[in-house]
């Protein structure tokens, strides 16, 4: 990995083309190639999914209640993580689909 190289993150729903083309060209204009992780939604998913990946009660005590969207978007960091150090990137920077770039 070149010392320049900074990997970039976009968390984007794949069922949300439009803020992936938005953001896309936003970063391309600034010379950055994102890599894009699909993100996990976490209000279409099955309960008994959702349940594997979620330890209630201590969700509850730590953070309160979360929505189901919220609780993907903190699994689709998780994700990206994961990727992160499996990659073995010492750094990186992860953006929303949504992020507004000065």
């Amino acid at each position: 990995m070149s010392s320049q190289f900074i990997p970039c993150y976009v968390v984007n729903l794949a069922t949300d083309q439009t803020r992936r083309q938005i953001i896309e060209a936003s970063l391309q204009e600034k010379g950055i190639s994102p890599i894009f992780f699909d993100a996990v939604d976490g209000r279409i998913m099955p309960e008994d999914q959702l349940n594997q990946q979620v330890d209630w009660p201590r969700l509850k005590h730590e953070y309160g209640t979360l929505t189901k969207g919220e609780i993907g978007c903190a699994l689709s960091h998780l994700g990206i993580y994961r990727d992160i150090v499996q990659k073995g990137y010492p750094y990186a920077l992860i953006l929303e689909d949504d992020v507004c770039l000065a």
